[in-house]
């Protein structure tokens, strides 16, 4: 409960995580080439200027892996070993929030509500939104996007014309 508790995002994502109740700030990564080492030296200023104790790394990407390794080597990191094996396995790998439940199990820290997280702080009021492109209830939104293709089920389309075919309005939001 004492822990400062920041979060490296991108800088489209930073205005999100200052809403966020559960954390203190942000240090923003605008995800630069890592052969640009000017750039790399920038980030590594910013991440030991925060000087973290631990770092829960729920990215487990090979980026962060060098960040973890090259960028921020001094503290302590929570990680899943072989997040490389276990991103492709999909689609029939564990889902993200169990595997992050359980990567927080096992690093000591508090994972009660990782597998049902309250993201109430993250909703926005859209009603007028709604109201000004003239869509009504009942709503269906469905988030498609995904930053992995691999991982985007292919059917969206189909699912938005079903639903519609029932009765429903249908959006999509970013994802």
């Amino acid at each position: 409960p004492n822990a400062e508790i920041k979060v490296l995002t991108e800088p489209g994502f930073v205005k999100i995580w200052n809403r966020c109740p559960f954390v203190d700030g942000t240090i923003t990564d605008a995800r630069e080439p890592r052969w640009r080492i000017d750039l790399m030296f920038k980030l590594r200023a910013k991440l030991r200027d925060f000087d973290p104790d631990y770092v829960v790394d729920l990215q487990n990407s090979s980026r962060t892996a060098f960040y973890r390794s090259i960028l921020l080597p001094g503290p302590q990191w929570s990680f899943i070993q072989d997040a490389k094996k276990a991103s492709s396995e999909l689609p029939n790998a564990m889902p993200s929030l169990e595997r992050k439940y359980g990567q927080l199990k096992k690093s000591g820290l508090q994972h009660e509500h990782a597998r049902r997280p309250d993201i109430e702080w993250f909703a926005n009021d859209v009603s007028d939104i709604l109201k000004q492109a003239n869509v009504g209830a009942p709503l269906v939104t469905l988030v498609p996007g995904c930053s992995h293709e691999k991982r985007r089920w292919p059917f969206y389309a189909e699912l938005a014309q079903a639903l519609l075919d029932d009765g429903y309005e249908v959006a999509t939001v970013p994802g």
